[in-house]
């Protein structure tokens, strides 16, 4: 990346790290409150995505975005084709295009790290996380390595894995949020079954 470049770049925004110890992920936060963060973002995204592909991840702080047609838009150079949720889970509400609310969880339980899509054939290559509304405790996302994470694996169980692969199983009941028919969102079978067959899910009534 040309140095030139970068420099100018910091005129708007400043880069840091949450933790002095930590290069994962990259904090941009600007500098400049006249200039225009959609299109600082736009013109510096060979930038960014550098920075994304050498840290994994980058948070952008501070840059004010109060509604959700202004988060798609700060995010739009950097994810060109958005992925569609084709099941939804957990609560989940689309509020946008390719907008989603978070996973509905009860507050004194925590939802474990996990690579998103990662029992579905289409899974999407960059994710964007928007916080709306500040928890007032706790309330985190954290972000993990997983790359490090597989490597800290007992040999025995990632050659037991690479193996014999691994099966996900879920379960739909009439529960608010859990029935099917809210998850695929049809109350037809037949619709969910070719579904199921198009991604290579067995299913079971």
């Amino acid at each position: 990346m040309n140095e030139n470049i970068e420099k100018i770049a910091q005129d708007f925004a400043k880069f840091s790290f949450l933790e002095a110890s930590q290069s994962f992920p990259v904090v941009v936060e600007p500098t400049n409150a006249k200039t225009d963060p959609f299109g600082w973002v736009s013109d510096h995204k060979a930038l960014i995505e550098q920075k994304l592909l050498l840290h994994g991840a980058v948070l952008f702080r501070g840059f004010n975005i109060d509604t959700i047609e202004n988060f798609r838009r700060l995010i739009n150079p950097l994810i060109t084709e958005a992925v569609r949720h084709p099941e939804m889970i957990a609560g989940r509400q689309e509020v946008g295009d390719a907008v989603y609310t978070p996973t509905k969880y009860p507050p004194d339980q925590q939802i474990a790290p996990h690579n998103e899509h990662s029992a579905s054939l289409t899974f999407p290559g960059r994710l964007a996380f928007w916080c709306q509304v500040p928890a007032e405790r706790g309330g985190e996302t954290p972000i993990v390595d997983t790359r490090k994470v597989y490597k800290r694996l007992d040999p025995r169980v990632r050659d037991k894995f690479e193996r014999l692969g691994w099966m996900f199983v879920r379960n739909y009941h009439d529960l608010p949020e859990r029935r099917w028919q809210t998850v695929f969102q049809t109350e037809s079978r037949a619709e969910v079954e070719a579904y199921c067959m198009e991604n290579k899910v067995h299913c079971e009534w």
